[in-house]
């Protein structure tokens, strides 16, 4: 498996995904999801602390501190046991993950708290659980409530910025700042992110869901639809959440631009 942590960064801090090789299912039941917290669990003995993580049914995310120069060696590791064991529980071969781990650098705190609430609203902009009863987050260890897996998560950090369990999720009930989630690259993307950029992205014009920008008046409209492509969303993917056609999309950033 290639790894790619893309560039070094100073706080020691990554957004990193792990998805599904051609988005296929990677968790089938809950004893795969407990099998892989069981290997990501090993991750401080090696010096990686885990500071979130939520499992999605074809994709993993995960905020980690790499204390040395781990994180690319344990990310392999990680994934190795997890696809060796994956493969022959359902009597496979090949690749369970993508030929290479999407990591992006945190530099500040602001993005760290991004970083950790988007990672834990995933659950939410999929529509399979709110974060305090999805089990399978980092979310309960913050709220003093017992995970799915026992993942040892590095709470304490995230909390002093946040002025602990009460902050947090107030932090978290005010969703998703678009301006922290734009991706850089295109392939970091799945479906449930996309849906929860655009959520965050078209709320500030007073829409319940990105479906909601059609109906407002031409300028607001026009004005969302550039937002959206600012936040890193392709043409087709605007159309398809929006309702707007494609040569309207590409009209409307034509005149922007």
């Amino acid at each position: 498996m290639t790894t790619g942590v893309r560039r070094r960064a100073e706080s020691g801090c990554y957004h990193v995904t792990l998805r599904g090789n051609g988005k296929q299912i990677i968790f089938e039941d809950d004893g795969d999801r407990r099998r892989f917290l069981t290997y990501l669990a090993r991750l401080p003995e090696h010096d990686v602390a885990i500071m979130a993580w939520c499992l999605m049914s074809n994709h993993v995310h995960l905020v980690l501190e790499d204390a040395g120069d781990a994180l690319s060696g344990e990310m392999q590791r990680l994934a190795s046991s997890y696809a060796h064991y994956f493969n022959k529980r359902y009597g496979r071969s090949g690749h369970v993950f993508e030929t290479r781990f999407k990591s992006q650098a945190i530099e500040d705190d602001a993005y760290l708290l991004a970083a950790v609430r988007y990672v834990h609203l995933n659950p939410v902009a999929a529509g399979v659980g709110a974060p305090d009863t999805y089990p399978w987050s980092s979310y309960r260890s913050y709220i003093g409530l017992e995970d799915a897996g026992a993942v040892p998560v590095s709470v304490s950090a995230v909390l002093e910025l946040l002025d602990g369990v009460a902050g947090f999720r107030e932090f978290h009930a005010q969703r998703i700042p678009g301006k922290n989630l734009r991706f850089d690259d295109p392939d970091d993307v799945s479906l449930d992110d996309v849906v929860a950029i655009a959520r965050a992205v078209v709320e500030p014009f007073g829409c319940a869901s990105a479906s909601d920008a059609k109906a407002l008046p031409k300028a607001e409209r026009d004005r969302c639809i550039r937002a959206l492509r600012r936040h890193g969303l392709s043409v087709k993917d605007i159309s398809r959440l929006t309702g707007v056609s494609e040569p309207t999309v590409y009209r409307i950033l034509r005149v922007a631009e």
